[in-house]
């Protein structure tokens, strides 16, 4: 490759990261903007009120606003974000299963993958996390009492 086309790509890199980093940012006034309810006067939610100040399908700016609030949670996805090492497409798809618990994990995964197979694990991980809960539920069933008191009275 020669060193122009190099240097292409290195600008190309570098301004993805600007825009991970810019994203970051719009998501956090996002969530702070729908805390404080700044859409309220004039629309029924702030998924609403993005689609129309941004320009954004009213699907893309609930799903901004779910990860913006995702986000909240997550203090070591938004540091590596804050960094521009992390994508806003990593980011939304691993938000639909992190949990404070399983941050560390998942952003393991999300730095050494591509997007695609990002999103082929965490499809994966919600079934397991369904299977999961349908185990727990099966084993609360099983272990259901039921019992009858006779009153005196």
């Amino acid at each position: 490759m020669s060193d122009d086309l190099f240097e292409l790509g290195e600008r190309i890199a570098q301004l993805a990261a600007s825009i991970n980093i810019a994203t970051l940012d719009m998501l956090t006034l996002v969530a702070e903007f729908d805390r404080r309810e700044g859409w309220a006067d004039n629309f029924t939610s702030c998924a609403e009120w993005l689609a129309w100040r941004t320009g954004r399908t009213l699907a893309a700016a609930r799903e901004n606003v779910r990860v913006a609030h995702a986000m909240e949670e997550l203090p070591l996805t938004a540091e590596v974000m804050k960094s521009g090492q992390l994508s806003y497409t990593k980011v939304r798809t691993m938000t639909r299963v992190a949990t404070p618990e399983t941050e560390g994990t998942l952003l393991k995964y999300a730095q050494s993958t591509s997007a695609a197979r990002l999103e082929w694990l965490v499809r994966g991980w919600k079934t397991l996390s369904r299977d999961g809960e349908l185990a727990a539920e099966e084993v609360r069933h099983q272990s259901r009492t039921f019992s009858v008191a006779i009153d005196a009275d």
